[in-house]
C-alpha cells in the first residue's frame, strides 16, 4: 500500500474520529508516528507477524490488545471505548479484526501510545519519534530499533 493513500484513508480519518472524544489523539505528531510505526511493524504488507502473534499492520500483539481494549479503555476510559467500539464490524470479535480493519487497528495502536506518560516528540523528530516508538509500543529488548524507524521513514514517507 502507499503511504499517503494509508495517511489519507486510515491514519488521519482514524484519529480524528477519536479526536471527537479526545482532541489530543489527533496531532501531525500521532500522525507521523502512526505512519511510522506501521512502516517499521509491518512496512503495510503484512496482516499475520511472521512467527509470532500480532495482526495487522500496527502489529498489536494478543497481551497488547487485552491491555487496552480490556483493561485501560473499560477502566479509564470508558468514552474512548465507546469511539473504539464504533470502528468494529459488528459480525466479527474485535480481536480478530485487528487483522481486518485497519481503523479499528490504528485506534488500538494510537491508544496504545496515548496510556505513555511521555508526551510525543515534535512531528518533524522523526528521531525522537523513533525512540518514543521503541520506548513505548516495542520493549527494552525487543527487536525495535530506533534507526530503522527512521531509514523507513526516510525510504518510504
Amino acid at each position: 500500500m502507499k503511504t499517503q493513500a494509508i495517511l489519507r484513508h486510515i491514519i488521519r480519518p482514524t484519529l480524528a474520529h477519536l479526536a471527537l472524544t479526545e482532541p489530543r489523539l489527533e496531532s501531525a505528531a500521532a500522525e507521523n508516528l502512526m505512519l511510522g510505526t506501521g512502516l517499521v511493524e509491518s512496512l503495510f504488507k503484512n496482516i499475520v507477524q511472521i512467527k509470532g502473534p500480532a495482526l495487522g499492520p500496527w502489529q498489536i500483539e494478543p497481551t497488547t490488545f487485552n491491555d487496552v481494549y480490556g483493561r485501560y479503555l473499560p477502566v479509564q476510559r470508558l468514552d474512548l471505548l465507546s469511539a473504539v467500539n464504533l470502528l468494529l464490524i459488528p459480525a466479527i470479535k474485535p480481536f480478530d479484526q485487528l487483522a481486518v480493519n485497519l481503523m479499528f487497528n490504528c485506534a488500538i495502536a494510537r491508544i496504545k501510545y496515548w496510556m505513555a506518560p511521555e508526551p510525543l516528540p515534535d512531528a518533524d523528530d522523526i528521531e525522537g519519534l523513533g525512540r518514543y516508538h521503541k520506548t513505548h509500543y516495542n520493549t527494552a529488548k525487543g527487536k525495535a530499533d530506533p534507526a530503522e524507524f527512521v531509514r523507513r521513514w526516510s525510504k518510504y514517507r
